[in-house]
């Protein structure tokens, strides 16, 4: 058990179980008091809000070892988090717990970032179309026809809307 550890030890990935024990709500505190002078004064505040008001209600007591493992607990909670807020501010919170998560991994109390592979938002999206306006349209046909000659011209094909900036 001794050589494994000092194996551990000398590839720098041994994880000291009084670390891993620390609670959350310590580490969280100690991390955003580390990086708050580096951050602008509204950032700061958002990011002890969002600690205060979403993470510390969730995670304070947790030992880190005890979120690294629970997985699905981490799932649930982005889930409670989605009844209550929008996929924006979901994020957003996200981001800041997996940036303490990474900080803990960096400071080997955990073995890695529990947050990587979790999915926050819900993937819903509106499909972007996209219009030319006429003119691009004229160049897109113009390229085309130094290129390929007349069958590249033919490829082009603009029918005026309204909203296009076509026939009004």
């Amino acid at each position: 058990m001794a050589r494994s550890r000092k194996r551990l030890i000398r590839r720098n990935v041994w994880i000291d179980p009084r670390d891993a024990t620390t609670p959350f709500g310590d580490f969280g505190r100690e991390f955003l008091d580390a990086i708050e002078s580096r951050l602008e004064p509204g950032t700061a505040a958002k990011y002890w809000t969002m600690f205060n008001n979403q993470l510390a209600p969730q995670w304070e007591t947790w030992p880190l070892i005890g979120i690294y493992n629970g997985h699905v607990e981490i799932e649930k909670w982005v889930s409670t988090l989605h009844e209550d807020y929008a996929d924006s501010t979901v994020s957003t919170v996200f981001a800041l717990f997996s940036s303490i998560m990474k900080a803990a991994f960096k400071a080997h109390c955990i073995p890695a970032n529990p947050c990587v592979g979790i999915r926050v938002t819900s993937g819903e999206y509106t499909t972007e179309r996209f219009v030319a306006t006429p003119v691009q349209m004229l160049r897109a046909a113009m390229r085309l026809y130094d290129r390929v000659g007349l069958p590249g011209l033919c490829c082009v094909s603009w029918t005026p809307t309204p909203g296009a900036g076509g026939a009004n």
